[in-house]
């Protein structure tokens, strides 16, 4: 099994479509072996070596890709309640990071951090009035860098034990 983790600056960057993609091939390219039928969830993933089969709706249709969502999942919500200790004041271990009215009460008062997308169009950006466009940076920013442990590199991949290369 391989998770990857990619930054909030990085998808900014690039753009979450284009970076889940990248992410999907990388794992995808560091688990395939010989024989195997890939399926990937919704689209092909350009520039990886692995041949795969995009599977339309592909976790209600497949049990692989459900798993993988879960993990990942899984995976995203462990590191948000991690970043709770380095961003104590957003309350990632309650809500990891999903918009919650506790969380955008949170946003509006202390501003965003590097957690915090500065592409996504939240209605917690949107509607709070957070003194900056979505294009640009924000006007507060707290903190500079992502919790420890987990690399700024947005093209990290962070192998699990038991990997297969």
């Amino acid at each position: 099994m391989a998770v990857t983790a990619r930054c909030a600056k990085g998808i900014d960057a690039r753009g979450l479509h284009v970076t889940n993609l990248a992410a999907l091939g990388d794992c995808l390219e560091r688990v395939a072996v010989d024989g195997a039928v890939c399926l990937v969830d919704g689209f092909p993933v350009p520039r990886c070596r692995v041949e795969h089969t995009p599977v339309v709706d592909g976790d209600a249709r497949s049990a692989a890709i459900a798993a993988a969502s879960v993990v990942a999942k899984v995976t995203r919500d462990r590191y948000m309640r991690r970043a709770d200790g380095a961003y104590p004041g957003w309350d990632f271990a309650g809500n990891v990071g999903y918009s919650t009215p506790e969380h955008r009460a949170k946003i509006a008062e202390l501003g965003i951090s590097v957690l915090h997308r500065r592409s996504f169009q939240s209605i917690a950006y949107t509607e709070l009035e957070l003194g900056f466009d979505l294009e640009g940076a924000p006007e507060v920013l707290v903190g500079d860098d992502p919790p420890a442990g987990v690399d700024a590199d947005p093209d990290h991949v962070e192998a699990q034990p038991g990997e297969r290369r």
